[in-house]
C-alpha cells in the first residue's frame, strides 16, 4: 500500500483540512492504512490478561465486520469466563450506527439479567 492518498483526495483536505472532495475515498484509504498497521490485531498481552476480567461482561459484535472479524468476539468471549458474546446478522464494525436497536435489544436483555 502506497503512502500517499489516493488521487482524487488532495493533500491537507479530509480529516484535518476541510471538506474531502471524496469522502468514501478518504475513508477507504484511512482504514487500509489502519488496517495495514494493526492486521492482525496486536496482542500486546491482552489474550495473557483477559482472564483477569471478573465482571459480568457482553461482547457485542457485528457478524459481518470487515474491519475485527467475528472470531476475536468468540475468542475474548472464550478467555472472559462467563461472559456473553452476541454477535449482530447484517452489521458491520460499528454495531451501533448499523444496527442500532439490535444492540440495544442487546445490552438492554444483558442488563437485565
Amino acid at each position: 500500500m502506497s503512502a500517499r492518498p489516493p488521487p482524487s483526495v488532495k493533500r491537507g483536505e479530509g480529516d484535518h483540512g476541510g471538506p474531502c472532495r471524496r469522502p468514501v475515498a478518504q475513508t477507504t484509504w484511512n482504514i487500509g492504512c489502519a488496517a495495514k498497521f494493526a492486521w492482525p490485531i496486536a496482542d500486546h498481552g491482552l489474550g495473557r490478561r483477559l482472564h483477569r476480567v471478573s465482571v459480568p461482561t457482553l461482547i457485542v459484535w457485528g457478524r459481518d465486520d470487515a474491519l475485527v472479524p467475528a472470531a476475536y468476539a468468540e475468542d475474548f468471549g472464550g478467555r472472559i469466563a462467563g461472559s456473553r458474546v452476541e454477535l449482530i446478522d447484517d452489521c458491520g464494525h460499528v454495531v451501533q450506527a448499523d444496527q442500532p436497536e439490535r444492540a440495544l435489544s442487546a445490552i438492554t436483555k444483558f442488563l437485565a439479567g
